[in-house]
Protein backbone atom coordinates (compact mmCIF):
# COMPACT_ATOMS: atom_id res chain seq x y z
CA UNK A 1 0.00 0.00 0.00
CA UNK A 2 3.09 2.45 0.98
CA UNK A 3 4.46 1.94 -2.18
CA UNK A 4 1.66 3.33 -4.70
CA UNK A 5 1.92 6.93 -2.95
CA UNK A 6 4.87 7.50 -4.39
CA UNK A 7 3.71 6.49 -8.07
CA UNK A 8 0.14 8.36 -7.02
CA UNK A 9 2.68 11.78 -6.34
CA UNK A 10 4.08 11.89 -9.36
CA UNK A 11 1.20 11.26 -11.47
CA UNK A 12 -0.36 13.88 -9.79
CA UNK A 13 2.81 16.28 -9.66
CA UNK A 14 2.69 15.67 -13.88
CA UNK A 15 -1.30 16.51 -13.93
CA UNK A 16 -0.33 19.62 -11.91
CA UNK A 17 2.69 20.65 -14.40
CA UNK A 18 0.12 19.62 -17.14
CA UNK A 19 -2.70 22.09 -15.67
CA UNK A 20 0.28 24.96 -14.82
CA UNK A 21 1.09 24.64 -19.03
CA UNK A 22 -2.77 25.26 -20.38
CA UNK A 23 -2.97 28.28 -17.72
CA UNK A 24 0.55 29.68 -19.17
CA UNK A 25 -0.95 29.25 -22.15
CA UNK A 26 -3.91 30.49 -21.79
CA UNK A 27 -2.49 33.53 -20.19
CA UNK A 28 0.09 34.18 -22.51
CA UNK A 29 -2.21 33.79 -25.27
CA UNK A 30 -5.16 35.27 -23.84
CA UNK A 31 -3.59 38.43 -22.30
CA UNK A 32 0.04 39.08 -23.09
CA UNK A 33 0.18 38.18 -26.87
CA UNK A 34 -2.69 41.14 -27.92
CA UNK A 35 -0.75 43.46 -25.20
CA UNK A 36 2.67 43.43 -26.80
CA UNK A 37 1.06 43.02 -30.08
CA UNK A 38 -0.98 46.59 -29.23
CA UNK A 39 2.07 48.12 -27.68
CA UNK A 40 4.28 47.43 -30.80
CA UNK A 41 1.84 47.82 -33.62
CA UNK A 42 2.93 51.22 -34.31
CA UNK A 43 6.61 51.07 -33.90
CA UNK A 44 9.16 52.43 -36.58
CA UNK A 45 11.95 49.69 -35.77
CA UNK A 46 12.14 46.82 -38.65
CA UNK A 47 13.17 44.01 -35.90
CA UNK A 48 10.43 45.33 -33.51
CA UNK A 49 7.83 44.52 -36.29
CA UNK A 50 9.23 40.66 -36.87
CA UNK A 51 10.16 39.75 -33.56
CA UNK A 52 6.90 40.78 -31.90
CA UNK A 53 4.16 39.46 -34.85
CA UNK A 54 1.40 37.39 -33.23
CA UNK A 55 3.10 34.20 -35.45
CA UNK A 56 6.43 34.44 -33.63
CA UNK A 57 4.97 35.20 -29.93
CA UNK A 58 2.59 32.06 -30.59
CA UNK A 59 5.23 29.96 -31.67
CA UNK A 60 7.75 31.50 -28.44
CA UNK A 61 4.80 30.18 -26.21
CA UNK A 62 5.53 26.84 -27.61
CA UNK A 63 9.33 26.78 -26.62
CA UNK A 64 8.42 28.39 -23.27
CA UNK A 65 5.83 25.75 -21.91
CA UNK A 66 8.51 23.03 -22.60
CA UNK A 67 10.94 25.09 -20.40
CA UNK A 68 8.54 25.16 -17.39
CA UNK A 69 7.57 21.41 -17.99
CA UNK A 70 11.68 20.80 -17.91
CA UNK A 71 11.53 22.39 -14.72
CA UNK A 72 8.97 20.60 -13.14
CA UNK A 73 10.49 16.77 -14.29
CA UNK A 74 13.97 18.25 -13.85
CA UNK A 75 12.48 19.14 -10.10
CA UNK A 76 9.92 17.08 -9.39
CA UNK A 77 10.39 13.42 -9.99
CA UNK A 78 13.99 12.26 -8.21
CA UNK A 79 12.43 9.06 -6.98
CA UNK A 80 12.80 7.01 -10.09
CA UNK A 81 15.57 7.60 -12.27
CA UNK A 82 14.59 5.94 -15.72
CA UNK A 83 11.18 7.84 -15.46
CA UNK A 84 12.90 11.12 -14.99
CA UNK A 85 15.36 10.56 -17.67
CA UNK A 86 12.67 9.45 -20.23
CA UNK A 87 10.63 12.33 -19.15
CA UNK A 88 13.54 14.43 -19.70
CA UNK A 89 14.55 13.14 -23.21
CA UNK A 90 10.74 13.41 -24.64
CA UNK A 91 10.51 17.11 -22.94
CA UNK A 92 14.19 17.90 -25.33
CA UNK A 93 13.04 16.76 -27.92
CA UNK A 94 9.80 18.49 -27.66
CA UNK A 95 12.31 21.55 -26.95
CA UNK A 96 14.06 20.99 -30.10
CA UNK A 97 10.94 20.41 -32.31
CA UNK A 98 9.68 23.85 -30.67
CA UNK A 99 13.05 25.51 -31.40
CA UNK A 100 12.90 24.42 -34.93
CA UNK A 101 9.30 25.63 -34.92
CA UNK A 102 10.21 29.08 -33.79
CA UNK A 103 13.30 29.75 -36.01
CA UNK A 104 10.96 28.51 -39.22
CA UNK A 105 8.21 30.92 -38.08
CA UNK A 106 10.79 34.16 -37.49
CA UNK A 107 12.52 33.45 -40.87
CA UNK A 108 9.11 33.15 -42.76
CA UNK A 109 8.28 36.48 -40.62
CA UNK A 110 11.22 37.62 -42.50
CA UNK A 111 10.75 36.93 -45.79
CA UNK A 112 6.82 38.63 -45.60
CA UNK A 113 8.60 41.79 -43.93
CA UNK A 114 10.93 42.11 -46.73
Amino acid sequence: MAAKFPVLRHVLLILVQRCFSVLNYLFFRVVLVPLITRMTRDRSLTYANVIFERPVLLAFLWYCTGCCHLEVVANGIFQYPFVRMVLTRLTAIYLTFATVRLCFTFISQLKLFW
